[in-house]
């Protein structure tokens, strides 16, 4: 990026909830023109997103953004979503996020500190053996997480002071579907509408009809 190109993206403000207006044209535009490729799932999905009330489509479409399928709950704090445990709850009634989800011990290498790993598996730290003395030996795992039998269990059930603090976004395949589907190809994501409101990319523009038009990427 040149520097030009910087200075204007730090110049131009986005506007609010400019995100979700990206998603809905992009969801629009696969409805509209690729009809014919999407799968039931597909289409029923674009048809609950426009049903759902504004600050659940929001958190659905922040997540659908981010990286991952698992997220700390903590970090679903939104000035637009003013009550994340209502447009959780009305994602979970749709089967797009769980709450509680079940875990392996590599998927806790995900989500959790090094200390709240330690107290989900059992792991006690121990001292440092002083120098010409026996180490005190503690129970620890004989190998490594990624080793580990794969046993799956909610975040609660690994340790219960972490219940609840992890939700887990299981409508991820097919926003990915959509999302290579809009964008015909692996390496663009979601992300790449950022670019597009800052001025540093631009988009063909395809009238949907009489008075609505939409762009759809286009490499420049």
């Amino acid at each position: 990026m040149s520097a030009d190109s910087q200075e204007t993206a730090r110049a131009r403000r986005l506007p609010p909830l400019y995100y979700l207006h990206n998603f809905r044209l992009a969801l629009a535009t696969l409805r509209e023109r690729y009809v014919g490729l999407l799968s039931a799932s597909e289409t029923g999905f674009i048809e609950q997103f426009d049903r759902l009330p504004e600050p659940a489509q929001c958190l659905l479409t922040r997540l659908a953004m981010r990286k991952g399928a698992l997220f700390r709950r903590a970090t679903l704090h939104y000035v637009e979503v003013p009550e994340p445990d209502k447009a959780l709850r009305e994602l979970a009634t749709l089967g797009w996020l769980d709450p509680d989800p079940w875990l392996s011990a590599q998927e806790l290498l995900c989500v959790l500190s090094s200390e709240e790993l330690r107290a989900a598996v059992g792991i006690r730290r121990r001292r440092r053996a002083c120098v010409g003395r026996r180490a005190d030996t503690q129970a620890q795992l004989t190998l490594p997480l990624e080793a580990q039998p794969t046993i799956r269990r909610s975040l609660g059930d690994w340790n219960a002071s972490l219940a609840g603090s992890v939700v887990h976004l299981c409508a991820e395949p097919l926003t990915q579907r959509l999302q290579h589907l809009f964008f015909g190809n692996h390496y663009q994501s979601w992300a790449q509408f950022v670019l597009a409101d800052l001025g540093l990319t631009r988009y063909e523009s395809v009238a949907m009809d009489a008075s609505e038009g939409v762009s759809q990427p286009r490499g420049d």
